[in-house]
């Protein structure tokens, strides 16, 4: 099977370190003998040369400065800066430093910081969610053994189904809520190349690169899993093998009652009402339903800027209240952005929205507008 491949226009990057080397050297001074040597004078030029033949250390250094990059969008960079300022790393240079050179500083200097934000950038890039309720309270047992045999698991299953060479797990527990981000690396030969230039590669390297991700967040609070996978095979494998290592309960999410979450037979009561912390209002603007009860079985779709308001005004509103709902879409508001996101539950267990929205956000409304069963 032909092996991946990518390629990497290193001067482009490295570019914006002139006169910034410092940030370079300290990254470089983590791989004994990448440095170029000490009597050279050190430029960007000098860094290039010597990752040609320095055939010991390249695959780590050029891994770094690809990871680095991959947190150089606007996304990346407003994770990074908000991540450091709540893990109180206020360098002087935060908020004045080009995107690529804080990057690489807080890989530097900060691991736990830039892979915190490569975890959310992770999760900021899923369109789906699968849920699962499980079985009672319970509070997740989280270890460094747990997680390493919850990583064991999935390894397992990815030699199996899938032949990927290396997955990483990585965990974090955000007001309570415990989130695992899972990625699947390939080997990837990566041809690095100077812009503008006729692209023939410079040089080669082999390095690990996330094929696929997958990621899970468990709300001890309301005893649910909400899982993104890659591939919709994995869910059952993520689900279980949580459940197993940092529950001790395989079957805690395998109850006849477990997908049954989105509860969205609530929007017909007549105190029901989306809103925001922000105090703006999220609105139903599309609603399936069927009426399995009245002789003929009808089947509604209504779309509008507000359903919900168009049924009360048009006396319709009384046919949700016998009705199965199947699907509804709400634009919800969300702090940061211009325009409202829109997110499409589809029972018993789905969700879909647009990329970059923040899932635990999402799922934080639907449990507080009672849409999810706790």
């Amino acid at each position: 099977m032909k092996r991946a491949s990518s390629v990497f226009q290193i001067d482009r990057f490295l570019r914006v370190f002139v006169g910034r080397e410092a940030l370079l050297q300290s990254y470089l001074r983590r791989f004994e003998g990448a440095e170029p040597r000490s009597d050279e004078a050190f430029t960007i030029e000098a860094v290039v040369e010597h990752l040609k033949t320095d055939f010991a250390t390249r695959s780590a250094v050029m891994a770094g400065l690809m990871q680095a990059a991959d947190l150089t969008n606007e996304s990346g960079h407003d994770l990074l800066v908000n991540l450091c300022e709540r893990e109180n790393y206020r360098p002087a240079d935060l908020h004045a430093l080009p995107h690529e050179c804080l990057s690489l500083k807080i890989l530097t200097e900060r691991r736990g910081i830039f892979d915190h934000a490569r975890d959310l950038q992770t999760i900021s890039t899923a369109e789906r969610l699968a849920l699962f309720r499980g079985a009672g309270v319970v509070e997740p047992s989280v270890s460094d053994e747990a997680l390493d045999e919850f990583a064991e698991l999935v390894r397992q299953h990815c030699r199996q189904k899938l032949g990927s060479e290396k997955v990483i797990v990585r965990h974090h527990v955000e007001d309570g809520v415990t989130a695992v981000v899972v990625y699947y690396e390939k080997r990837v030969k990566t041809e690095v190349v100077l812009a503008g230039s006729d692209h023939r590669p410079i040089l080669s390297t082999t390095t690990f690169r996330p094929a696929e991700q997958d990621f899970l967040t468990f709300d001890p609070e309301h005893h649910q899993i909400a899982i993104n996978s890659a591939r919709g095979q994995h869910d059952e494998v993520l689900r279980k093998g949580f459940a197993r290592t940092f529950l001790r309960n395989e079957n805690y999410f395998e109850s006849q009652r477990s997908m049954q979450l989105l509860n969205l037979g609530i929007i017909a009561d007549d105190d029901f009402e989306m809103m925001t912390d922000e105090g703006a209002e999220a609105r139903i603007t599309e609603l399936h339903y069927d009426c399995p009860n009245d002789v003929h079985e009808p089947q509604f779709v209504v779309k509008s800027d507000d359903v919900r308001d168009t049924l009360v005004r048009k006396n319709m509103i009384h046919t949700l209240r016998s009705s199965l709902i199947k699907k509804a879409v709400i634009r919800i508001p969300l702090p940061g952005d211009r325009r409202p996101r829109k997110v499409e539950l589809r029972v018993p267990n789905k969700l879909n929205y647009s990329k970059s929205t923040h899932a635990m956000d999402i799922l934080r409304y639907l449990n507080s507008w009672g849409l999810l069963r706790g």
